[in-house]
């Protein structure tokens, strides 16, 4: 929950900065950011650079 209103106030916010808002390890944001996208609660528009993370 706590990456989705992370995500819903910047969607434009990289794994890295999520994990250092949250204080967690980039593979830990990136492990729970894998388990919403597979839920199909969250997907990434655009490249990984310059895309944004959508809200389903």
């Amino acid at each position: 929950m706590k990456i989705l209103k992370i995500i819903q106030n910047k969607p434009d916010i990289t794994q890295k900065e999520i994990a250092d808002k949250l204080e967690i390890t980039r593979i830990t944001a990136n492990r729970n950011i894998n388990k919403l996208k597979d839920k199909g609660i969250i997907k990434r528009k655009g490249a990984n650079k310059n895309g944004y993370w959508q809200i389903m």
